[in-house]
């Protein structure tokens, strides 16, 4: 029987075929379908050629066989985890980032099933059948090198063809072209400057015209200048979505503080994330750059060594001393090289904030405004006009806070639910905002200051499974939560007298600079920008990548993700926040969608390549 065995079995058909199975099964899990051929010439070539060079290495075949299929299932595990937790596709830097798991560590590991280990278990089984058997594989070396040739010149052929094909919808590419294609096609596009068409389409008049606006000139400006020599404090709050604004849950206000600043404010409701793969500091980059941040990579990595036009530049010109204020590790998103390049005076960090009263990151919101607020009396006395960028923490993932924290109190079903954790978290941290609110009030600063408020980026993301959580957002939020609740994130501004109102004109994180420069009193007309101010334009087109498919747009009435197959994208209105089931007209072509989709990726084109031309600086000032 074992003698039977041995012949039956050779170790280049078998690892061959259970990496095949696999990767079907993956690729069924990420794209819903198996489709046997494409996977064939598209990933399992590489597999193939990965096996084969490991069985033309001399020595220790067998070790080398187990060691491949090993790496291809810790490969394959992790693509389905970081699926799970982004809802994205990784790219090859993604996965060289686990420095960068901080606290949403705990999140990941609440993602992995026991089911997902079933990878692991061919690799123990197959090491001891060959080893007990002593079965090689006895394909002669010229075979071996001929299908190894084989192997390099269709994944180059492939390349070749791919290579220049702009990454729109990487779930598609990833799918028609091969999950690893894919990721050589994004590592090579990388590596080159993305080219500008025409240089002389390259100005705030022409940025403005592409999205159908019109610069106002000397036109009659609304607000401009009403708080000239004013300070700037700008709050950055961790996770916040605008569902929570003026939300009651079982008869509590989740924001109290923040329900109560609407009624003084401009509040603009209708406000989305536009953050690419740096998260919170991608968010800190939109605001202070009105520029389009990298998309599959930080912005404070890739754009780490230039000297950037930002809000602390400008506003240094005007005779601002500019600050940013972050309990976390200056080290943590590269911000240590991302303040540099934005101008910033200073940086306040963990070193500062010390270890007092730690959630997660570290100290609590309470301790970093507490701290904050005395440093801005401080500079507040030194200076004439300070700009300070304030940035919270305590409401992040995975929104574990101790009792004495948790001060909203629901009924025991929203116990040990994420919706419940989050409403919790959130309540807490507008406490504390409350309390620098007041604080900066007791100070004389609130009165002598433009205060900013917004949200970075989501933060409640229900999985699929998670049935009992998904119902209850449900219930709190009274439709289903989807895509147009996750990016809607709150804007405040208020502004020293009686300026305030809703508006609900739809606003991005890339329009927070120009809104402030126009109530300062400050031109951008030397600085490019890819927003503008939303007090006096109507209209709005609202770009984003990464976490949705480049070409993905958002404006006055709808939420366009876009895809490559067609008919396969969603489109949400923004009105009901519901998905419109029929999307075919989206998808004719020389639609206003079409148009529209194709201006947002020649924004993003012109956006990038300006970073990519900007000069670079010489030192660290800090």
């Amino acid at each position: 029987m074992i003698s039977l065995l041995r012949n039956f079995l050779n170790p280049l058909y078998i690892y061959s075929c259970v990496i095949f199975l696999k990767l079907l099964l993956v690729r069924y899990i990420l794209f819903g379908e198996i489709n046997v051929l494409n996977a064939l010439f598209t990933d399992m070539l590489f597999f193939f050629l990965f096996i084969l060079l490991a069985l033309l290495i001399p020595v220790g075949k067998v070790f080398n066989l187990f060691l491949i299929n090993l790496l291809s299932s810790i490969f394959f595990f992790v693509l389905i985890v970081y699926v799970k937790y982004y809802q994205i596709l990784p790219t090859y830097f993604d996965l060289f980032q686990v420095n960068q798991l901080g606290t949403v560590k705990e999140d990941v590991f609440d993602l992995i099933k026991p089911h997902y280990f079933l990878l692991f278990i061919d690799t123990i089984v197959l090491l001891g059948l060959f080893l007990f058997l002593k079965r090689k594989s006895h394909v002669k070396i010229s075979v071996l090198s001929a299908l190894t040739l084989f192997c390099i010149i269709g994944i180059s052929a492939q390349f070749y063809l791919n290579k220049n094909e702009q990454i729109t919808d990487v779930i598609a590419m990833a799918k028609n072209k091969g999950i690893l294609q894919y990721e050589m096609i994004q590592f090579y596009q990388d590596q080159a400057i993305p080219a500008l068409a025409n240089s002389e389409e390259f100005s705030n008049k022409e940025i403005y015209k592409l999205k159908g606006l019109e610069e106002l000139g000397n036109k009659d400006i609304k607000y401009q200048g009403i708080a000239q020599e004013k300070n700037l404090i700008i709050i950055q709050l961790e996770s916040f979505q605008d569902f929570l604004i003026n939300l009651n849950v079982e008869g509590k206000e989740v924001t109290p503080t923040l329900n109560s600043l609407v009624k003084e404010s401009f509040y603009f409701s209708n406000t989305y994330q536009q953050i690419g793969a740096g998260n919170t500091s991608d968010a800190e980059f939109l605001i202070n750059t009105s520029l389009y941040p990298a998309g599959n990579k930080p912005s404070s990595k890739i754009y780490e060594n230039k000297i950037i036009p930002s809000l602390p530049r400008l506003l240094s010109k005007n005779g601002y001393y500019t600050a940013t204020f972050h309990a976390d590790n200056v080290e943590y998103w590269n911000r240590i090289k991302l303040y540099p390049a934005l101008g910033f005076d200073k940086y306040y960090e963990e070193s500062f904030f010390g270890k007092e009263d730690v959630i997660g990151f570290g100290p609590s919101d309470e301790v970093l405004y507490s701290k904050t607020l005395n440093e801005l009396v401080t500079l507040n006395e030194k200076h004439e006009q300070i700009y300070a960028h304030v940035l919270s923490m305590t409401s992040h993932s995975p929104f574990d806070l101790p009792k004495d924290k948790q001060l909203l109190k629901l009924s025991s079903k929203f116990d040990d639910t994420k919706i419940g954790k989050y409403l919790t978290a959130t309540h807490y941290a507008d406490y504390a905002l409350g309390k620098f609110i007041y604080g900066l009030k007791a100070q004389n600063l609130w009165n002598n200051s433009i205060i900013v408020i917004y949200g970075d980026h989501s933060g409640y993301h229900p999985k699929t499974e998670e049935v009992k959580d998904k119902k209850l957002a449900e219930e709190v939020l009274g439709h289903p939560y989807g895509l147009a609740d996750r990016f809607n994130i709150p804007l405040l501004i208020h502004a020293p007298g009686d300026y305030k109102g809703e508006i609900t004109n739809i606003a991005g994180q890339i329009d927070i600079m120009p809104t402030v420069a126009n109530l300062l009193g400050v031109s951008l007309e030397n600085n490019l920008h890819f927003g503008h101010d939303l007090l006096n334009y109507e209209n709005n087109l609202l770009g984003m990548r990464y976490y949705l498919p480049a070409g993905s747009y958002i404006d006055k009435n709808n939420l366009f993700v876009n895809r490559e197959e067609e008919g396969k994208g969603l489109v949400y209105n923004l009105n009901t926040k519901t998905l419109i089931q029929d999307n075919s007209t989206f998808y004719k072509e020389g639609s206003k969608a079409e148009k529209k989709r194709d201006t947002i990726i020649k924004l993003l084109n012109l956006s990038d390549y300006y970073l990519n031309g900007l000069p670079e600086k010489e030192d660290n000032p800090f």
